[in-house]
């Protein structure tokens, strides 16, 4: 068999979830040609697969030495970078694909993911912004970027971009509970509970959204409901030291 029949049977293991089979016939394939480049970025894949990261990163390398132009063995060894908390090689890789491809919406939201995670907010604005440009529909985006608002106390901004995100996509509960605790900053509190209840019908076991529910409940003067949550939140999650402070509160 030549290399390119091991490479594709590689592929056809990697698309069923068989990483070591893939990952086996990739190696033949690369035995049989030393210059494939890609046979060395998806033996990464798979790899990442199995959070093996840093024998992805020497493969992306790998391939990055036969082709410098590889945009998505860049991206491949960022988003692995970023997975072993290494930021600034994850924003060296996202930015290097975006030199090879200037419209690489995926490597923008990632690169701004890794600026918000070291504080660099209007780096990470700017990356969201340009993937909503290339990809208005881009629901995660929207919600990365109010959070990004929200840290800067720029609450109204937040509030519209978490409405995109909802928006866009009915089933980011996520992006509900971002809005919800905005609207409980800006002391609206029957539009937050309105928001968390809509995102515990898509999250019913997600505790952060009843312990936040909780919270809006007391402030508006109900203590009964605010128990009521707390003893749910604690079902969930019987750890939760805030819930618990909160009861001897109420």
């Amino acid at each position: 068999m030549d290399g390119e029949i091991y490479y594709n049977r590689g592929v056809a293991y990697h698309k069923k979830g068989l990483f070591d089979e893939a990952i086996a016939d990739y190696t033949r394939a690369i035995e049989i040609n030393p210059e494939d480049a890609e046979a060395y970025h998806n033996r990464g894949v798979a790899k990442a697969g199995k959070h093996e990261y840093q024998g992805a990163i020497e493969d992306y390398t790998a391939a990055l030495r036969i082709n410098p132009h590889f945009s998505e063995a860049y991206y491949n060894r960022g988003v692995a970078y970023s997975l072993l908390n290494r930021p600034d090689n994850a924003i060296s890789d996202f930015s290097s694909a975006l030199t090879c491809d200037t419209d690489f919406v995926e490597a923008y939201y990632n690169r701004g993911l890794e600026y918000a995670r070291l504080g660099e907010y209007e780096m990470a604005i700017a990356d969201f912004s340009k993937a909503i440009s290339l990809n208005p529909d881009y629901a995660a985006a929207y919600n990365n970027r109010g959070v990004i608002y929200a840290r800067r106390g720029m609450h109204e901004k937040a509030i519209e971009d978490y409405s995109r995100a909802f928006e866009l996509d009915p089933s980011f509960s996520e992006a509900l509970f971002n809005r919800g605790i905005e609207f409980s900053r800006l002391g609206h509190l029957e539009d937050a509970i309105a928001d968390y209840t809509r995102a515990l019908e898509i999250s019913p076991d997600n505790a952060d959204i009843l312990y936040n529910r909780g919270l809006a409940y007391g402030k508006m003067g109900r203590p009964e409901a605010a128990i009521a949550d707390y003893l749910l939140c604690l079902e969930k999650n019987p750890a939760y030291a805030e819930a618990h402070n909160n009861l001897g509160v109420e």
